[in-house]
């Protein structure tokens, strides 16, 4: 599951460079909802940060290059602001607002973050001031999930399967044998449709609990194997 997360986000950075901080490396918009907030935090306690943000249709977070989408346009996903100042320890929100189509397809955007430490001795907080000094640039995805949605999944003893149109996150928590002792063992992480996780490399007591979020709930995943 650690690469599946790491897929979700393209570092590159300097050394000794304090970044802006983010709670996730991708956020998601409910089917019922048009509106999400993102939080931008500036962890470094010396400096304020100035960042930019760039938004673009993506075909999937794993592949995170840009697509020339003729059935969305720029209003499609509209956001403000477009660029802040984040003071030492401080933060601020991001709103993002989703205007597209209302059908049966799951949408994903990259949301490019460029971040440059505005350093004290800068009288003028401007982006030609900042122009010199390191800059952190960070790649986090944007899930849209479908107006139309359509919740399904398959399980059995090998693997959990996305069969539906919409992501969902899932978690497992159980017991494994590892050389020789009984170890507990757990992943949780987002499934897109038509994607699975395999449970084979886990050498299970036995089968572990499976949950699924559905908002702010979380079902138990029954196995399909066991009907």
């Amino acid at each position: 599951m650690k690469k599946l997360i790491c897929i979700f986000i393209l570092f590159v950075f300097s050394k000794n460079v304090f970044a802006i901080s983010l709670d996730s490396f991708y956020s998601y918009l409910p089917s019922d909802k048009n509106t999400i907030s993102i939080d931008v935090k500036n962890p470094d306690a010396s400096a304020a940060h100035l960042f930019k943000i760039e938004v673009y249709p993506i075909e999937s977070p794993y592949k995170m290059d840009k697509i020339a989408d003729g059935n969305s346009n720029a209003a499609d996903l509209l956001f403000t602001p477009e660029k802040a100042i984040v003071p030492a320890d401080g933060s601020v929100k991001i709103k993002f607002v989703y205007n597209g189509p209302k059908d049966d397809k799951e949408r994903y955007y990259a949301i490019k973050w460029t971040d440059v430490r505005i350093d004290r001795a800068n009288k003028a907080v401007t982006e030609k001031a900042a122009s010199a000094v390191q800059r952190v640039t960070l790649a986090t995805t944007l899930i849209i999930l479908p107006r139309e949605e359509k919740f399904d999944y398959a399980l059995n003893k090998s693997m959990i399967k996305n069969t539906g149109n919409s992501m969902f996150k899932f978690f497992f928590d159980g017991k494994c044998n590892k050389k020789g002792k009984i170890v507990p063992c757990s992943d949780a992480g987002p499934l897109l449709p038509g994607r699975s996780y395999s449970f084979e490399k886990f050498d299970f007591v036995q089968f572990p609990m499976v949950g699924i979020w559905r908002g702010n709930k979380v079902i138990n995943a029954d196995r399909n194997d066991e009907k």
